[in-house]
């Protein structure tokens, strides 16, 4: 069945980021929760998924992968981007709060 979706394109980069969006964003920003912080933690991890599908994607907006690409390979390198993004802005904010 995977060699099927071989042959077809993976989703253009605003339609990457609308799927990262709306079903990884709960589980993205889960271990970064901080009570109080959840508005400042929502602006991080919008940023965050947009810089993450931008470095996957580059300048294009075509995929970087077939439709069985993005499935097993392209969607995890977004996941991995976003999650170290997210962790450095978080970080960059917590030493900016302690000086």
């Amino acid at each position: 069945m995977m060699d099927y979706y071989s042959g077809f394109s993976g989703p253009s980069k605003s339609v990457a980021l609308e799927q990262v969006k709306s079903q990884y964003k709960a589980s993205l920003l889960e271990p970064f929760i901080e009570a109080g912080k959840e508005e400042d933690l929502e602006r991080l991890l919008e940023e965050s998924i947009t810089e993450g599908v931008n470095e996957i994607y580059g300048d294009s907006d075509e995929c970087p992968g077939s439709a069985t690409g993005w499935a097993i390979f392209v969607k995890s390198d977004i996941l991995k981007a976003i999650r170290r993004i997210l962790g450095e802005k978080i970080n960059k904010q917590k030493e900016s709060c302690s000086n």
